[in-house]
């Protein structure tokens, strides 16, 4: 670690296996309280393609000696936050994930749904990602309350990360499920942090 000593830091916190072990690390070298963000179970979801067992149990391994060390715990979402205890955390508390309230003018939101979702969705990432989840729940969602909830006449689904073939693909099995015309809009993956904030801020439903 490179930095100078900090007595009056008095918490460190960490994100979970990226930087928890560092937060660890300064804790002990110049004093103050852990505090840790759960946002991975590795063992949930690492090895659902194959050839990543052994990865897995190391990760869950560093996790739970992670865990058990630390003075506080945060889960993204109450299942992680809960699987956070199971890993051995003391305290565990639940992080609700979204964005603060001044980032979507209430002048600025659409009658209609507008929803988004985005990720790194190749092929390789599905049996994780399961963004094809997500696109036949829109379609269904059309079919079985389009002509109940306004919002659901004319919505669309904007897919950050998503290759225009595939979302092709998609599109074809999201108007099967609907039994009409579904405005899905796939785009490249961006990690500008203002433009997906824009993105987002103009949406009302994020997946």
């Amino acid at each position: 670690l490179r930095m100078r000593a900090r007595p009056d830091v008095s918490h460190w916190l960490g994100h979970d296996l990226i930087t928890g072990p560092a937060a660890e690390a300064a804790a002990r070298r110049y004093g103050g309280k852990t505090i840790i963000i759960h946002h991975m179970d590795y063992i949930a979801y690492q090895n659902l393609g194959g050839g990543r067992g052994s990865q897995t149990v190391d990760n869950q391994r560093r996790q739970i000696a992670l865990f058990e060390a630390a003075d506080f715990a945060f889960g993204v979402g109450a299942r992680l936050a809960k699987n956070a205890r199971y890993l051995g955390a003391k305290h565990a508390q639940t992080i609700v994930p979204g964005f603060p309230e001044i980032m979507i003018p209430s002048d600025r939101k659409s009658d209609s749904l507008r929803a988004i979702i985005a990720g790194r969705f190749d092929e390789k990432s599905e049996p994780v990602k399961q963004v094809d989840l997500v696109v036949n729940a829109f379609g269904r969602a059309i079919r079985e309350a389009g002509t109940l909830v306004p919002s659901l006449s004319a919505p669309s689904l904007t897919l950050l990360g998503v290759e225009a073939e595939r979302a092709a693909k998609m599109e074809r099995a999201a108007t099967s499920k609907a039994g009409r015309s579904v405005n899905l809009v796939p785009a490249s993956f961006n990690t500008d942090p203002k433009a997906f904030a824009t993105h987002c801020s103009r949406a009302n439903l994020a997946i």
